[in-house]
């Protein structure tokens, strides 16, 4: 996969990401480990649950990712490219919402966008748990790292910076 089929990629998901960058995860999915094998299942799991851990917003997710297929270029192009054009297309919408706040179309347009956010999330799940069910090395690192956090309290950071590091090496 080249760094313009990853930005490309990227920019098509980041203006369809109702309900943050998660509700695409599906399609990202297919597009790169499927379509194109620029990794494989579980290294997109390992990236997502990275992302994840880190403490910030759900779209982190994209820097290993980018990472993994392009290097730091690659991390660079998925993230800017995913996160630009809709931050310009939301400066544009606020102000055009403001103006229709209380009509009877923006109530609507709320009930209709929750539970499309909600099924695409779901299909978020869905995709990132499947590769480990049935997989116990992975499904005690997360144990561990949970164990690691919440009891023996070892700071989130770190333990994500390890799990980086134990997986780019796994995985080189």
């Amino acid at each position: 996969m080249s760094l313009l089929d990853l930005g490309l990629l990227c920019l098509r998901l980041g203006f369809l990401s109702f309900g943050g960058g998660i509700s695409t995860l599906a399609e990202m999915q297919h597009v790169v480990v499927d379509i194109h094998g620029a990794m494989t299942q579980q290294d997109f799991a390992y990236a997502f649950g990275l992302g994840q851990a880190t403490p910030g917003p759900g779209i982190l997710y994209l820097v290993p990712l980018g990472m993994k297929i392009g290097g730091p270029a690659g991390a660079f192009v998925a993230t800017t490219c995913f996160v630009l054009p809709p931050l310009l297309l939301l400066g544009v919408l606020i102000r055009a919402w403001q103006r229709m706040a209380g009509s009877r179309w923006a109530a609507s347009a709320n009930r209709t966008l929750a539970p499309m956010s909600l099924g695409l999330m779901a299909a978020a799940l869905r995709t990132v748990a499947s590769p480990i069910v049935g997989d116990a090395p992975a499904i005690a690192g997360v144990v561990v790292a949970t164990i690691v956090i919440f009891v023996l309290r070892v700071s989130p950071p770190l333990v994500v910076l390890l799990t980086g590091v134990v997986w780019m090496v796994g995985s080189g």
